[in-house]
């Protein structure tokens, strides 16, 4: 009887701390990665951490080392774990020691390891991976697919059919009280200034029955009364007048500052679209399928997390215990990523074929014509990102949205004491080898089949880089006004590359320098 009571008190213990692991583990569930330092033999290793505390699984592993094992855990607190070590593989790890995470920030935790004397024997610290930290399938409910199960609720909203025609793939929402909550996490509360996307497949009805408001939210962490907000993406309807149909994308932080941006593009079509919303730095982007629509300055000034849930199809609930701006549609596959996906991988996300080969890497986000003329007037030189393909010099049509800008400053009365330099560039590092190109400007060995050739590869990039030069001033002579005498256009060949990596896509480029009269 009494070794009973006593069962029961352990396990009781046990689940009021597994209780607390799922209250206080939400930070720290997750990959977190590092170097660590052993003091008494002057030594440094590589650490990786695999916490889950939903499934009560936490695993270690030292790459260098060769060695790691499974953690039991021994105490939880708000800004701390503690846990007792066991060695499964590999013989350069010591068995049964304390490891203790302490939280430094949203994104840092501090690595301390003890010897099972108590004796600390290393430390270091951890950087929380980049990836998917949530992931709403919605098909047919709330549940969290990532790592940390941070599962929602549905409200009223029914199944329907997906984005690749699936039934039940996607939830319908009705415009008057449908919707998904998903509980307030660490994991998914960017805070002012971290890196984010979020990413949601919508098919808006054309006409919304919600119209108190000019939007109706699609993804809102956000509720009346409360604080600021990480990110908001959003349908703006038909009392909106010219808007009608397009997408706003915001975040704010209580100050006069509210960075956000409306799409250019508008949804009226009743089908679906891919919408992702991404913070870069200092940037914010919205892509419509695959491709970026708009972008805008992120200029929070202070704390942009929350308390609020974050709601699927409504906004969140204020004080006054009323709900605004009801959405109509249907919502699919709902994504949150801790770090900004490039433009290649948002591209991926919308198609399995790459429907845009010019993307790359970087965001590239358009200048405004003012922000230009200041960039000029105050560096005497401007890095256009004008995409090229490999081997070529033809203007592609995403950088002529760049490229008229500079064509309205040249044919305005702005930066008129001064001349234009266009100097291009290549990728690559060239050699000594002949080199041929054929009709579609891909490279041959013989010269039968060639259409041009040079002697060198350096020739090749020099006259490549030449092309790439010429091609921009040929474009802004054809369609803008201005004295052609004011363009000095030329090449330099692979000489001076932007990127350290001598082939990354982004050293194809053309320079615009701005030569002051004297």
């Amino acid at each position: 009887m009494f070794t009973n009571f006593f069962i029961s008190i352990f396990i009781s213990g046990l689940l009021a701390l597994f209780s607390s692991v799922s209250a206080n583990f939400e930070f720290f569930n997750g990959t977190w990665e590092g170097r660590g330092h052993q003091g008494d033999i002057n030594s440094n290793w590589n650490i990786k951490y695999v916490i889950d505390g939903h499934e009560k699984k936490f695993n270690f592993s030292h790459s260098d080392l060769e060695c790691g094992g499974m953690s039991t855990l021994q105490n939880v607190s708000k800004n701390s774990v503690i846990f007792i070590e066991k060695v499964t593989f590999g013989n350069r790890c010591v068995d049964n020691g304390k490891t203790e995470l302490r939280k430094i920030d949203n994104d840092t935790i501090k690595y301390i390891w003890y010897y099972k004397d108590g004796k600390q024997g290393a430390e270091g610290v951890l950087k929380r991976k980049l990836s998917l930290v949530a992931h709403y399938k919605l098909d047919g409910n709330a549940l969290d697919a990532s790592i940390n199960k941070n599962h929602g609720s549905v409200f009223q909203a029914k199944p329907a059919v997906d984005k690749n025609g699936l039934e039940g793939g996607a939830l319908s929402f009705d415009g008057v009280d449908d919707y998904v909550t998903i509980p307030n996490s660490e994991n998914i509360n960017f805070s002012k200034d971290q890196d984010f996307t979020v990413s949601v497949w919508a098919k808006p009805s054309p006409l919304q029955e919600n119209t108190l408001i000019v939007y109706n939210p699609i993804v809102d962490k956000w509720a009346i009364g409360d604080k600021g907000y990480p990110y908001v993406i959003r349908y703006w309807n038909q009392s909106s007048g010219k808007d009608h149909g397009k997408v706003q994308v915001a975040r704010y932080d209580l100050s006069k500052t509210h960075p956000h941006t409306l799409s250019k593009k508008t949804i009226k079509d009743n089908k679906f679209h891919h919408l992702v919303y991404s913070k870069k730095g200092k940037k914010l982007y919205l892509y419509i399928d695959g491709i970026l629509d708009t972008c805008n300055e992120d200029n929070t000034l202070n704390e942009t997390r929350s308390t609020s849930s974050v709601q699927f199809g409504r906004q969140g609930m204020g004080k006054n215990g009323n709900n605004w701006g009801f959405f109509k549609g249907v919502i699919d596959d709902v994504r949150f990523y801790n770090y900004s996906l490039s433009p290649i991988q948002i591209n991926k996300l919308y198609s399995s074929v790459n429907t845009n080969p010019e993307l790359t890497e970087n965001h590239i986000c358009p200048k405004s014509v003012d922000e230009l003329v200041e960039e000029i007037e105050e560096l005497q030189v401007v890095d256009f990102e004008i995409p090229f393909e490999g081997n070529h010099w033809r203007i592609q049509e995403s950088a002529k949205e760049e490229l008229d800008k500079l064509g309205k400053v040249l044919s305005s009365n702005k930066l008129t004491s001064g001349s234009f330099e266009l100097v291009g560039h290549v990728s690559g590092v060239s050699g000594n080898n002949k080199t041929c190109i054929d009709d579609n400007h891909k490279f041959v060995r013989n010269s039968r089949y060639a259409k041009e050739c040079w002697e060198t590869d350096a020739d090749w990039a020099m006259a490549l880089s030449e092309r790439r030069a010429n091609s921009v001033k040929n474009y802004l002579v054809d369609n803008f006004s201005f004295d052609k005498n004011r363009i000095k256009a030329y090449g330099v060949g692979d000489t001076q590359h932007k990127i350290s990596d001598p082939d990354n896509p982004g050293n194809r480029r053309v320079e615009v320098k701005y030569i002051k009269n004297k």
